[in-house]
C-alpha cells in the first residue's frame, strides 16, 4: 500500500507542476464575477431565509455556543433536530476572521470556483488537450447549476459539492 501511496502522490505533484496561469486566471475572473453579483443581490436585501438560519448557525458554532435558532421554522431549537450539517462546524472559524454574512458569500463562491480545478486536470489526465480541458473548466463554472447555488443564499449542500470533483480527481488517480 506505501508504494501505492507513493505512485498517486508522485502524479498529483506531476499534474500540479503542470497547472499554469490561464486556469488560475480563469477561475479568479469567475471568483470576482460571482463574489460582485452574490455581494451586489446581499447588499441589496436580495438574501433570504436560508442566509439568516446559516449566518445565525455557523455564528453561535463560532463563539462554541449551541446552535439555537431564533429564526427557523422550529425557532428556539437545535439544528440538529432539522438537519445534521456538521459542514457548518468546518467553516465556523471564518467567523473569527470577518464576522459577516459576506465572509461566507465568499468563502461559498471561493470554493466553487476552486472545484474547478480538478475538472480541468482530469481532463487533461485523461488526454484532452489544453484548450479544450480550459474549455471544460469554462463550461462547468458557467453551469447553470453552479450559477443558481451561488445565487440562492448560502447552503451547506454546496459547500459539500465544491469537493465532489476533488473526489472524483482523487479517486481517478
Amino acid at each position: 500500500t506505501m508504494k501505492f501511496l507513493k505512485t498517486k502522490l508522485c502524479f498529483v505533484s506531476k499534474l500540479r507542476l503542470k497547472t499554469n496561469v490561464s486556469q488560475l486566471f480563469i477561475i479568479f475572473i469567475f471568483i470576482i464575477l460571482y463574489s460582485v453579483l452574490s455581494i451586489v443581490k446581499h447588499l441589496n436585501y436580495g438574501p433570504g431565509y436560508d442566509l439568516a438560519v446559516s449566518d445565525q448557525f455557523i455564528w453561535q458554532f463560532s463563539r462554541f455556543k449551541p446552535a439555537i435558532t431564533t429564526i427557523h421554522s422550529y425557532p428556539f431549537t437545535s439544528i440538529f433536530a432539522d438537519h445534521f450539517e456538521l459542514i457548518f462546524l468546518l467553516i465556523s472559524p471564518i467567523f473569527w476572521i470577518w464576522d459577516n454574512a459576506i465572509s461566507l458569500i465568499l468563502l461559498q463562491n471561493i470554493l466553487i470556483c476552486l472545484s474547478a480545478l480538478p475538472v480541468f486536470l482530469l481532463a487533461r489526465k485523461k488526454g484532452v488537450n489544453q484548450l479544450l480541458s480550459l474549455v471544460l473548466m469554462v463550461s462547468y463554472l458557467s453551469f447553470f447549476g453552479i450559477q443558481n447555488s451561488l445565487w440562492s443564499d448560502v447552503h451547506s449542500i454546496v459547500f459539500a459539492a465544491s469537493f465532489l470533483p476533488w473526489f472524483v480527481f482523487f479517486l481517478d488517480v
